[in-house]
């Protein structure tokens, strides 16, 4: 038997061909070492490792529970600057050579003793074939993105989101909302948990580290956007050139700060609009800090605005919240825009064109948000819900192992 051969046989899935008896003891034996305490788990993601992903591993490290990434594209630091310190191991694999992503995370189970694998969408093809694996511990499918919520899907990208949502072994939801609507097209696990794209302890400014006002020396009230925007097609919801010319005309000065760094003409020759280069996270939220308010909102005009839209709980949310400042949002965008009002964190509104023309007035309103918000924005982070995770987790697994038991007993 040659190297290769070797190894191969050594990471191969085992558990496949164990007995009954031994699939059995198996499930017995896990259940007996978990104890309600677990200490490694797979985060497994195909493309970049997305925001979402790298602020639950620094919870979970924080709880002393060791995170291994599996993913196929860009790591945290490759693409935000940061992130890779808060997992403990990192394995990449190539997304165009499937075969090799079975041997490789059966190696990474075994060399790091994982009780679970979570899993995060877009796109569903890798979490669909981890859970077709049968690896002998359960698959938890994190759905960031609802894809046929948002766009017409091919056959085949639909059977991948189909068999994501029926066939895991517990799910994770952005809102409750957001479950909702992803229930009335699947039949989704009964055994979910709602965990909206909260904010990190990371990232909350300290208030010796605020940046200064820049409405302090011009005396106009500064917005500031985060996230993707678009300038080719007025249809789409990243749209955003009458939204934010009609903030101009209202005197309103407007930074940009993108996703992605590009030649952004038509946003850029609007009156009193800045487009910012991006930055990594933790320089944006100290950035943010300078503005008097966020802007919270896509496209309220787009043709077939998508319903998961509607129902999602948006990064750049926490991201307000974090440095320290409120936001504006309208009221179509229902989770968001009643989380706002309820918490007194900014304002809503029908329409943007209802602001306060008064800007006095405005201004003195946003500035007496802004200690509510420093007060309790520490409630809004990852660090303080992850026990809600924690203890999803352990039901999930002690399901999953006697589940599996019971089947096997039969």
């Amino acid at each position: 038997m040659n190297s290769l051969t070797t190894i191969m046989f050594k990471f191969k899935n085992k558990y496949k061909n164990l007995s009954k008896i031994e699939k059995i003891n198996f499930h017995k034996n896990k259940l007996q070492k978990l104890k309600n305490n677990i200490k490694n788990i797979i985060y497994a993601q195909a493309t970049t490792v997305c925001i979402r992903n790298i602020k639950q591993a620094c919870a979970h490290q924080k709880n002393n529970i060791n995170v291994h990434l599996f993913h196929s594209g860009n790591s945290p630091n490759d693409f935000y600057g940061y992130g890779n310190q808060f997992y403990t191991s990192i394995t990449k694999v190539h997304k165009k050579i499937q075969l090799n992503w079975e041997r490789k995370i059966v190696k990474l189970i075994n060399q790091s003793n994982s009780d679970l694998i979570h899993v995060h969408n877009e796109p569903d093809l890798m979490p669909m074939r981890i859970m077709a694996m049968d690896l002998g511990i359960p698959v938890i499918y994190d759905q960031h993105d609802f894809l046929s919520g948002k766009r017409t899907l091919n056959t085949e990208l639909l059977k991948h989101e189909k068999y994501c949502n029926e066939k895991n072994d517990g799910a994770v939801f952005i809102t409750d909302y957001y479950r909702d609507l992803v229930a009335s097209k699947y039949s989704i696990n009964n055994l979910n948990i709602s965990f909206p794209n909260f904010g990190s302890d990371e990232m909350i400014l300290k208030k010796e580290d605020l940046l200064p006002k820049l409405s302090l020396k011009s005396k106009k009230i500064h917005l500031v956007y985060v996230g993707a925007i678009d300038q080719e097609n007025p249809n789409i919801t990243r749209y955003l050139i009458p939204q934010i010319k009609e903030l101009s005309n209202q005197n309103f000065i407007i930074d940009i700060y993108p996703s992605q760094n590009a030649n952004y003409t038509k946003y850029e020759s609007i009156k009193n609009v800045n487009v910012m280069n991006r930055l990594n996270p933790k320089k944006l939220i100290k950035a943010l800090s300078q503005y008097d308010c966020g802007l919270t909102l896509v496209n309220p005009n787009a043709v077939n605005m998508p319903e998961e839209l509607k129902f999602g709980f948006w990064n750049k949310t926490f991201d307000y919240l974090m440095a320290g400042i409120p936001q504006i949002t309208l009221k179509q965008f229902t989770v968001i825009s009643e989380f706002v009002e309820e918490n007194g964190f900014g304002i809503s509104t029908p329409s943007l064109s209802e602001l306060n023309k008064n800007h006095e007035q405005l201004s003195n309103y946003l500035s007496s948000l802004q200690p509510k918000i420093i007060e309790n924005n520490k409630n809004y982070t990852y660090e303080s819900q992850i026990n809600n995770m924690h203890s999803f987790y352990i039901d999930v697994i002690k399901k999953y192992h006697n589940n599996r038991i019971k089947k096997l007993e039969k």
